[in-house]
């Protein structure tokens, strides 16, 4: 199971050793970032190079769908701020990581090798993923793509209820998706 960018990692895992993965689950991500997704890594990487690591966390603050959650978000980044900005790495480990989340390692001609039983699960609007959950669900054979209406990035922690209601019946289930 990946959330979010360790589903890309998950998808590349798949992708690379099929007969090792039995079941995929991507939870608000893709096989890759869309083109809005992109965007705000490369910006969230200018702050990083910048050591601009308020911005960088500021960034974040407009994830969920509910307004009064950014706002709890945004206040506790500006109490926390300091706390959270010095355990963060060095500038330079966070931009190779995101970097490496830029990477189109996986095609949709490798996303044909997964044979594992997949469920991908996000929100309709998701900020970095929009988009590229329905060309993963339409590569991978089999694969069960549940999309959830007017949501967000943070489709598991506003709906998470129906997150856990789907997780559970795809993993009690033991044929394949779409089977």
């Amino acid at each position: 199971m990946g959330i979010s960018y360790g589903g890309v990692v998950a998808t590349q895992v798949a992708a690379r050793y099929p007969d090792l993965v039995g079941k995929l689950i991507l939870l608000a991500s893709a096989h890759g970032f869309s083109a809005d997704g992109k965007r705000r890594l490369r910006k969230q990487m200018q702050f990083a190079q910048a050591g601009q690591f308020h911005a960088l966390l500021k960034e974040f603050a407009t994830v969920f769908r509910r307004p009064w959650l950014n706002l709890l978000l945004r206040l506790r980044l500006r109490f926390e701020a300091r706390s959270l900005v010095a355990r963060m790495g060095a500038p330079s480990t966070i931009v190779r990581y995101l970097e490496a989340m830029l990477d189109d390692g996986v095609t949709e001609e490798d996303l044909r090798n997964i044979s594992a039983r997949t469920l991908i699960l996000g929100g309709e609007r998701d900020q970095f993923f929009g988009g590229m959950m329905e060309a993963t669900a339409s590569a991978i054979s089999g694969a069960k793509l549940m999309v959830l209406g007017n949501e967000t990035h943070m489709a598991p922690v506003e709906r998470a209820s129906d997150v856990r209601r789907h997780l559970q019946e795809f993993i009690s289930r033991g044929d394949r998706c779409g089977a």
